[in-house]
């Protein structure tokens, strides 16, 4: 998958380069406006093939609310009903039973004449008893009443703050694995403007770049990412998942050293202080030239004096885009690095709310990229977005090095290093006491040929 978004990567950008460099915008509008609906139908098509071909998608795991609790009527009421129901009580002659009384529980008894006086004392103490009944099941109404409003307040509540629950239980389940500081790298490097996106490309325009130019030299980067994910499984079975992503690192900052020294070359903008006024560049997509319009505000006058001149000067800009070419190998290495050991350092019934954590944790420190170029808009202040993003990228390397120092217990081999280095000495040390003996061999065979002599 990588390797087929590194080559539409390629392709893309020459051609609309070429489009918009040969056509009108117009045309351009057109024709990109085509491609997209063309490319909607064709991925729409290609994923109901794979719902048509999967039948595992079909079914849809729904999570089944708690069965409700029914209490079981008492086995006395029970067969009281089911009596009722036969019509058995009715042929009592002492007694007779409503089937409404019964199943509201309220009993009514009639008493024959002949038995008036010898059950006066039991009707005064049912009296007694049902009315404690009732009062006793008033006060069960009411605190079933009570209880089932408290449950319809905790199931709205628990709707009302499940989205934020499940949040905090992914964040959580996030920072229990060791993963997190490998993570915690990859998201830092989405912290910068050291990429072809729109930000780079804008600044490019303002310092005299054509569209042509730009997509020659995105499609020359896409080219060494689709370099590196080919070089990946290599690397990986060769030294190692977490080397690798070491080494992924340590490759995009030396490219992207080549991005501070820009800053501080002849053609580059940066200027943090310009008290005199404010400095524009443009350029002209038919033509290479670049136009400065420096603008001088006087105290004494209310109209600003304007001073155009012409400058072709692009070595900042050619080193700055060097470096974030160079760096794109780098940078494809760490990621498809880190993205495998958030699989497989995470167990299989979470990798999904480990991995939508740090999907999240990227776009937000991408937002905080945008926030950053909002708070910097003038193309004088890249430079200073071009230091903050070299920092990220560096924070990034380092908390990949914790991550690293955790899992292997040391970053680098200063062992080997020793030996190697105390077996040159002792190489050099032998070399030299040969050279001396035979030095001293020589000697002694010239004093001897000469006492002969």
């Amino acid at each position: 998958m990588r390797a087929i978004d590194q080559f539409t990567n390629i392709t893309a950008p020459i051609l609309t380069g070429f489009i918009m460099s040969i056509g009108t915008n117009m045309m351009s509008a057109i024709f990109v406006a085509v491609w997209n609906i063309v490319s909607v139908v064709i991925e729409y098509r290609l994923l109901i093939r794979i719902y048509n071909k999967v039948p595992q998608l079909a079914v849809k795991h729904v999570k089944q609310d708690e069965e409700s609790t029914v209490e079981p009527i008492p086995h006395q009421s029970a067969e009281i009903l089911d009596e009722a129901d036969e019509g058995k009580l009715n042929d009592d002659p002492n007694l007779n039973v409503s089937r409404n009384s019964l199943k509201s529980f309220n009993v009514e008894v009639k008493i024959s004449p002949k038995a008036e006086t010898s059950v006066a004392v039991d009707n005064q103490s049912q009296d007694v008893k049902f009315h404690e009944d009732a009062e006793n099941d008033d006060q069960l109404k009411s605190t079933i009443s009570a209880h089932t409003k408290s449950q319809t307040c905790s199931k709205t509540c628990k709707k009302m703050f499940s989205a934020f629950i499940i949040i905090k239980n992914g964040w959580r389940v996030y920072f229990s694995y060791e993963v997190k500081f490998a993570g915690l790298g990859l998201a830092l490097c989405y912290m910068t403007v050291l990429g072809f996106d729109d930000i780079t490309n804008g600044y490019a325009y303002s310092q005299g770049a054509s569209q042509l130019v730009l997509g020659l030299l995105r499609a020359v980067s896409a080219l060494i990412g689709l370099a590196a994910t080919i070089a990946y499984p290599r690397f990986r079975k060769r030294i190692g998942i977490e080397r690798t992503g070491l080494m992924g690192f340590t490759t995009e900052i030396c490219a992207l050293s080549l991005c501070i020294v820009s800053v501080w070359l002849p053609g580059s903008p940066f200027n943090l202080t310009n008290p005199q006024g404010s400095q524009t560049t443009f350029s002209d997509p038919s033509s290479s030239e670049m136009v400065n319009v420096t603008t001088i505000h006087p105290a004494n006058q209310t109209t600003p004096t304007v001073f155009i001149s012409e400058q072709k000067n692009l070595i900042s800009l050619s080193v700055l885009m060097a470096g974030i070419i160079v760096s794109r190998f780098g940078l494809w290495s760490l990621d498809l690095a880190i993205s495998q050991l958030l699989l497989e350092r995470v167990e299989q019934q979470q990798r999904g709310v480990v991995n939508g954590v740090q999907s999240s944790l990227n776009m937000i420190l991408d937002m905080v990229k945008f926030v950053l170029v909002i708070a910097l808009p003038l193309p004088r202040h890249f430079g200073l977005l071009v230091i903050l993003s070299f920092a990220s990228v560096c924070i990034g390397a380092v908390s990949y090095s914790i991550y690293s120092y955790r899992m292997r217990g040391h970053l680098f081999h200063f062992d080997r290093l020793c030996r190697c280095s105390h077996k040159e000495n002792g190489t050099t040390l032998h070399h030299n006491l040969s050279v001396e003996s035979a030095e001293n061999s020589y000697k002694v065979n010239n004093d001897s040929t000469n006492n002969n002599s």
